[in-house]
């Protein structure tokens, strides 16, 4: 298999700093691209899957669902990013499902290719635990939330960060909100509103303008 069209995507990859291109290039030979489409099942909670998943182009989310339906989003992976890195060195399940955000292409790894190069290159088993102790302190910080922040407080730091640094608007659904912030969207749509009177954010035809970012750092941080 030609490793070529790779090479720049695994140059680019979160565990790659610093990896010899020979080592790199052994993990393209390996890879299996595969294309995905949005709102595609990519991996389910509990298969016996160990490949070591990279995203070529688009995102995907990881996703834990209760047995009564409600979703709470782990992560949110865009290209360079990786997934499944923990049955890959585990050899159990999957850890949750992974649902593609929108359409794209995933390179899967196998795990014996993956193991055979970490054996030969140091720099490549200091760059996936490097990136798996930043998912663990994510998932700290996650448990953390969820413990000791109130909804609207998780609500007000989550568009806070979905509007980043450019145009304080965001467009995601109430649904899309709730399995972020692990409620229903009952619940976001009453803060939602909550914030709205007090004037720290508008709705207007789906899209949430934020009116007082100040006010809602102010929130997130109770």
């Amino acid at each position: 298999m030609d490793a070529t069209p790779w090479m720049a995507t695994l140059r680019a990859v979160e565990f790659g700093r610093g990896v010899p291109d020979a080592a790199l290039e052994r993990l393209a030979q390996a890879a299996r691209p595969r294309r995905i489409h949005a709102g595609e099942l990519v991996l389910l909670e509990g298969d016996r899957d160990h490949a070591l998943y990279i995203v070529a182009e688009g995102s995907v989310k990881m996703v834990r669902t209760s047995a009564g339906g409600r979703e709470q989003v782990m992560a949110i992976i865009g290209a360079g990013g990786h997934f499944n890195t923990v049955a890959t060195f585990d050899e159990a399940g999957v850890p949750a499902d992974v649902v593609a955000a929108t359409a794209g292409v995933v390179l899967g790894i196998p795990r014996p290719a993956v193991l055979a190069v970490m054996a030969d290159c140091p720099q490549l088993a200091e760059g996936l635990l490097r990136t798996l102790s930043g998912r663990l302190r994510a998932l700290v910080d996650i448990v953390d939330e969820l413990a000791l922040h109130s909804v609207r407080g998780r609500l007000a730091a989550l568009l806070l960060e979905q509007a980043g640094a450019g145009p304080l608007t965001t467009t995601p659904t109430h649904a899309e909100l709730a399995a972020r912030l692990g409620t229903v969207r009952e619940v976001v749509s009453r803060n939602l509103k909550a914030l709205e009177h007090v004037g720290l954010i508008r709705v207007h035809r789906g899209v949430i303008e934020l009116v007082d970012p100040a006010g809602l750092r102010t929130i997130a941080e109770r």
